[in-house]
């Protein structure tokens, strides 16, 4: 495929740019710049306002004239970033300006759906719908309900349609205002299916009065002709449909209608009982007592329900449950062996407390539940019409379908097909898979001419095998992609669409090792065509209006640097639209004509730029929100840099942050043997922070500058697990989280030592959440790889931690004990020798106090020395009171001064 070239013009502009700011640096003391302020640790960690509240979230207004944004709320005392408060600022102006009260209910939220003509916007706002004309720019109110109305869409006829509470969708003439009930669900079962079972239960009494008594058969019959004629009422027009009965064991988790309102798809599970999580208590509260609430649960004890998706019929009357049992893979288990080896460790367990009970233990449920929650599938088979069931055969039964989760369904312009996403709950495989009901929608019978009434009348006394409910809504079952992974999916790479006017389907996959852009044709069975290549990142893509474009970000130039591209779909031709280094993101305008970018760099925080959809154009930079005081700081511009590694053919990308001057402060005991480091670890494990980008870790990037001034040379690794380096960078860790990271921190002290004379006996290490479990991890297993660590909410015990992350990884603690004790800290605690600090919120209700409460013990009952827990009565996992940051980083650099740099 061609690339087109970065235009002249922009390299002419940004090198002027750069020209421009060497002069003023040069010029500086001539016009009196003030000196650079020197770095303390109280304004690092005070309330963030002075940084100068960065645009948060912006998109487009309606119009394509101006952009909204949010930022934090700034009060008294400083900063409230639990508070957002939105911004509005016109193209051809250069300040933004706060909205109040009465003006935001005249603004559109980020998220609405325009009708093909272009004519009408909708969106929903605290649960209920507006519409604004494109034409007029005029916005009225829908609906004004206590229920809520979510999702809207516009069905073909022009109607909006919305989705009432959970279990409802509705349809509104937007001229008439008319309100059409399209579908209800009801987690009931079918009365009259109810009732024939229970005829069929009568019993002998019952069954004689029948024979001998003529007029209770005669009764029966007219109750059955009053009912199918109020059912023929009911489907006129004045009337609205009946819910459909979809199982009082069942939960409906899901509902989306068609363009042209005759079909819908629910998403529905079986009813799990109520678990509760586990308890956190609150020691300081207006009340002045300990309260208790429940937070989430742990890995294993409460696992999500298999889904099953129903096509309703508004034509036919039928419902039909999906039968996707032999999807690719579906029916093997990737963790049979796994399963195999916990039903022996069972048996040996219940053989060595009773030998009698060895033979008669099941194999081991995950969160003592039944294995592999099956219950799904056996609903599931149940709800299928007798006319499915397949026949007994003397053949070996299949193994069962491993249950799945089922994404929003989207739907095609005319409704006759639906594409879905759908992932196994074990998230070793993803699929995606259109259903087409093409054959189904397609209009062959001539037009009825008959009125409303006499229609109705007389369909239904027609017999009953003349009638359309024998047409089944089964749909051409076809799959786009399926993707398999032995570690887990990457659902951070999961995004869907179908371009306009063409209803092709793109999508992203890691399926080639790194996400990248697919593109599949909404007929035939040729497989989906990969449009970008390399060993790079592709994400957030978006569609033209037109359809002739994709548009995505991408870090082809560079792990750490995306910038935003567009592929012209004739042509496969990949452009590149920005050129402006650092980290890019981007949101295209509803007129299609410019990109709103929110851009930065490693010592500027995002701010927005404006540029045109020309390949190369020249971007004009929309916000200047970074205070003057941030800027007086000479902040240490941390390098990119490639550190080597010992255990794989692939350098780890590392933020470098170098000493510009002599330490300031007492003098360096040491100073002779060696510079002084520390090595930060971030968080998330998933997460990428050695990127040219402004980091979220921006408290710690402030306080690397300050480590520079005391004479540390600071290294911030994005070790194995990170993000943005593929599939097999992230799942290096898996069944053994904590030991590849550590031996790329290992890697990274050689760096150290041999590029930057640091003494090897005087490394520090940090870090918070997954950064604390592998300062832990470093200092029980690694015992002279650090002179001293803090670890900072850190996870201890991953048996502990939530469902969602730890089983993609570890799988869950009853299937895979070995994988949680490998790799959880308080297993390796005995090997602690150097000082530690340990500091957590005990309102963390992500990794929870507990973690930390239960490694003190284990510390204690060891016997160690040199270490300390400072705890943090009022704070969550994120610190929110400087009070408590300061504290906290306090502590770190004292240890550091003491135990690192041998300064009192």
């Amino acid at each position: 495929m061609r690339r087109l070239p970065i235009r002249p013009n922009l390299r002419r502009t940004l090198g002027i740019t750069i020209l421009l700011s060497l002069l003023l640096l040069v010029a500086s003391p001539i016009l009196g710049q003030e000196a650079a302020q020197e770095v303390t640790l109280e304004r690092i960690m005070s309330h963030q306002e002075w940084l100068g509240r960065e645009p948060q979230r912006p998109y487009w207004n309606w119009d394509s004239r101006s952009v909204l944004f949010f930022r934090a709320h700034a009060t008294v005392d400083g900063v409230d970033p639990r508070i957002n408060e939105l911004y509005q600022q016109s193209l051809n102006e250069s300040r933004a300006r706060l909205l109040d009260p009465a003006e935001l209910r005249d603004v559109d939220p980020a998220r609405s759906v325009v009708d093909t003509d272009q004519r009408n916007r909708a969106y929903e706002r605290n649960g209920d719908l507006f519409v604004r004309s494109l034409e007029t720019g005029v916005a009225r109110q829908l609906t004004k309900t206590s229920d809520r109305e979510s999702r809207p869409f516009f069905l073909a006829d022009g109607r909006l349609g919305y989705q009432r509470g959970r279990n409802a969708i509705y349809a509104r003439d937007l001229i008439t205002g008319l309100e059409e009930q399209l579908f209800a669900g009801a987690s009931t079962d079918d009365p009259e299916a109810a009732e024939a079972k229970k005829r069929a239960g009568r019993d002998y009494i019952a069954r004689e009065e029948e024979r001998l008594v003529g007029w209770v058969s005669a009764d029966a019959e007219r109750q059955r002709l009053h009912a199918e004629r109020d059912q023929a009422i009911a489907l006129g027009s004045e009337r609205a449909d009946q819910p459909w009965h979809l199982g009082a064991k069942t939960e409906i988790q899901g509902m989306s209608a068609s363009p042209n309102g005759r079909l819908a798809l629910v998403t529905l599970a079986n009813k799990s009982p109520d678990r509760s999580g586990t308890k956190m208590p609150t020691y300081i509260s207006s009340s002045a007592d300990i309260e208790v609430r429940d937070v989430r649960s742990k890995v294993g004890t409460s696992p999500q329900a298999g889904q099953r998706l129903v096509v309703l019929d508004r034509v036919s009357g039928q419902q039909l449950v999906l039968d996707l049992d032999e999807l690719p893979t579906r029916r093997e288990d990737p963790l049979a062996e796994l399963r195999k080896a916990a039903k022996e460790r069972e048996k040996a367990r219940k053989e060595s407390a009773d030998p009698k009970d060895a033979d008669s233990g099941e194999a081991v449920s995950e969160g003592k539940t039944k294995d592999d929650g099956q219950e799904a599938s056996k609903e599931a088979t149940e709800a299928v019409p007798a006319t499915q069931a397949k026949k007994t055969s003397s053949k070996p039964a299949k193994p069962k379908p491993r249950d799945i989760q089922f994404s929003q369904p989207q739907w095609s312009d005319d409704g006759t097909f639906a594409v879905v996403q759908a992932r196994s709950n074990d998230n070793k495989d993803r699929w995606i898979i259109q259903l087409d009901w093409s054959e189904l929608l397609a209009d062959t019978s001539q037009p009825d001419t008959r009125s409303e009434d006499a229609a109705l009348l007389e369909d239904a006394a027609k017999p009953e095998v003349s009638k359309p409910k024998d047409t089944k809504p089964e749909p051409k079952v076809r799959v786009i992609h399926h993707q398999h992974d032995p570690a887990w999916i990457n659902w951070s790479f999961r995004d869907l669409g179908l371009l306009p006017g063409s209803n092709q389907i793109f999508f992203l996959s890691e399926a080639s090792g790194y996400s990248h852009l697919y593109i599949a044709a909404k007929k035939g069975d040729k497989a989906a065509r990969q449009l970008t290549h390399g060993d790079f990142v592709v994400d957030s893509p978006q569609a033209s209006a037109d359809g002739s474009f994709i548009y995505f970000t991408s870090s082809e130039l560079h792990p750490g640097r995306t910038e935003v591209y567009r592929v012209e779909l004739a042509s496969r031709e990949i452009q590149q639209m920005t050129d402006l280094g650092g980290q890019n993101s981007y949101t295209l305008s509803p007129n299609a004509a410019q990109l709103l970018i929110q851009h930065s760099t490693t010592t500027v925080p995002p701010e927005l730029f404006v540029q045109e959809v020309t390949p190369g154009g020249a971007p004009r930079q929309f916000t200047h929100t970074v205070s003057d005081e941030f800027r007086r700081y000479d902040w240490v511009e941390p390098q990119i840099v490639k550190v080597p590694s010992s255990y794989h053919d692939r350098s780890i990308y590392s933020r470098l942050y170098l000493p510009q001057t002599e330490p300031i402060g007492p003098a360096d005991a040491q100073a002779g043997s060696g510079r002084p480091a520390v090595v930060f670890v971030h968080g998330a494990g998933y997460l990428q922070n050695s990127h040219f980008g402004w980091s979220g870790y921006f408290r710690e990037f402030m306080f690397h500058t300050l480590l520079t001034q005391h004479g540390y040379v600071v290294l911030d690794m994005d070790y194995r697990a990170s993000k943005g380096y593929g599939r097999d960078w992230r799942t290096a860790i898996y069944r053994q989280m904590g030991w590849p990271e550590v031996e790329d921190l290992e890697d990274g002290v050689d760096y150290l030592v041999s590029n930057h004379g640091v003494d090897r006996d005087r490394i520090g290490v940090y870090g918070g959440s997954y950064g604390g479990f592998l300062a832990f991890m470093s200092l029980f297993n690694k015992p002279d790889l650090f002179a001293a660590g803090a670890a900072l909410r850190p996870v201890t015990d991953w048996a502990h931690y939530n469902h969602g992350y730890t089983s993609n990884i570890l799988n869950t603690p009853e299937l895979d004990p070995e994988a949680y004790q490998k790799s959880s800290p308080i297993e390796f605690a005995e090997g602690l020798t150097k000082p530690l600090l340990i500091a957590t919120g005990m309102l963390d209700n992500n990794v929870f106090f507990q973690d930390s409460v239960r490694l003190v013990q284990k510390l204690i009952e060891l016997g160690k020395e040199d270490w300390e827990i400072a705890i943090y009565p009022i704070e969550p996992h994120g610190f929110r009171e400087p009070s408590s940051w300061l504290d906290e980083y306090r502590r770190i650099f004292k240890l550091f001064e003491r135990e690192v740099r041998g300064v009192d």
